[in-house]
């Protein structure tokens, strides 16, 4: 593996919170300090993300484009960097203005998919992908399940490569005690926490959380539910929990790890997921996870092992889970261990920077895309 000094640019249409733009500010870093030349061009807006990347030293830009035709404001953001070795999208907007530069350029195109397995194709994307990815030189998903979804869509499957996300678990971590987070949050001593840290959009399904708190807090009255996060249902949330004060509706945060340390239990409530960050932090600091089925959530959690997995859409079951660990330390301990475990062993920074590195190197090795495909190490 030496792929030092390739020059590889990011491409995407922005960085608002979201587990894909996570991703990608844990991983260019860590490739940074695997001395590649990371770089990251958003097409329409910034976002919190982009602000992250800026201070932690990657070069950072914004097209400012108008829409998806406004190639002058595309191609004078990318005169201002050198060209790369190798091009990195991962939405519809970016696969596209990657594949121009592409096949203008003859560059390697890799797409980041970090959607969840059978989550629903918008048309216009699925038929983009459909034009772009027999084109790629490969495509990257955090989820096995996920390889059927895009070799319907075009892409070669020779060319799908599943790098499991990772946590940087040393910036992940807490600056203060829980004792002083809850104390901050007005929540009472003692009390059994159960946190929901996801964007508030319909998928996420945050309705769920707040009628299982509801319905655990009944049967036992210790357990208390937070909430952060912003979106579209933020306002429905907030309307929703007003009546409960064993609920408290936080928005948007930065102090997630603080949050994330001062509860019992990280919970999902969601439709569809793919490998979760909220999910992997929560493991990172060995706090256990109740999550409803969905998607690959299975390939990390082990019910009974690293976590619970009930039923989709179940809250009764959810709420059942919420109330057992509340009532069991020992057992909520355990699970939190276990997790912290796999976290290391399979979800970490440092070993998904050198799964990308490996793909990289073989990328820019390899004299034509299949015998790169050929190359390159899977799991």
């Amino acid at each position: 593996m030496d792929a030092r000094g390739v020059s590889v640019l990011f491409l995407t249409k922005h960085l608002r919170a979201g587990g894909a733009q996570r991703l990608w500010a844990i991983l260019l870093p860590a490739l940074r300090e695997r001395d590649i030349d990371a770089r990251l061009l958003t097409l329409e807006d910034a976002g919190e993300f982009y602000a992250k990347l800026r201070h932690d030293g990657v070069p950072v830009d914004c097209a400012r484009m108008r829409g998806r035709l406004d190639l002058p404001r595309l191609f004078a953001a990318l005169r201002r960097s050198p060209l790369p070795d190798l091009i990195v999208t991962y939405d519809e907007r970016s696969h596209l203005a990657g594949a121009l530069l592409a096949r203008r350029h003859g560059i390697p195109q890799v797409a980041g998919d970090y959607a969840s397995p059978g989550f629903p194709w918008k048309p216009h994307r699925s038929l983009l992908l459909r034009l772009v990815g027999p084109r790629l030189a490969a495509a990257v998903t955090v989820a096995e399940q996920r390889n059927a979804d895009l070799a319907r869509h075009g892409v070669r499957r020779e060319r799908i490569h599943v790098i499991p996300c990772g946590v940087d678990t040393v910036r992940f971590r807490p600056h203060r005690s829980p004792e002083e987070v809850r104390a901050a949050l007005g929540v009472a001593a003692g009390a059994f926490v159960a946190l929901l840290p996801v964007v508030l959009r319909p998928e996420k399904q945050p309705a769920r959380f707040v009628e299982a708190v509801v319905r655990a807090h009944r049967q036992e009255p210790r357990i208390h539910g937070l909430v952060t996060g912003y979106g579209p249902l933020e306002a429905t949330i907030r309307e929703q929990a007003a009546w409960h004060p064993e609920l408290s509706i936080l928005g948007h945060r930065d102090d997630m790890a603080d949050l994330v340390a001062a509860s019992d239990v990280i919970c999902l409530t969601s439709d569809f997921e793919a490998v979760p960050y909220a999910l992997l932090e929560a493991m990172a600091l060995a706090r256990p996870v109740v999550a409803m089925r969905a998607g690959s959530l299975a390939e990390v959690v082990v019910d009974g092992e690293t976590g619970r997995l009930v039923g989709a859409g179940d809250a009764d079951a959810l709420a059942n889970a919420i109330v057992a660990l509340a009532r069991d330390p020992a057992e909520a301990a355990r699970l939190g261990a276990a997790g912290r475990e796999v976290q290391r062993a399979r979800y970490d920074a440092g070993a998904m920077g050198d799964a990308y590195i490996r793909l990289f190197d073989a990328l820019t090795r390899s004299s034509t895309s299949a015998s790169a495909a050929a190359a390159i190490p899977t799991e």
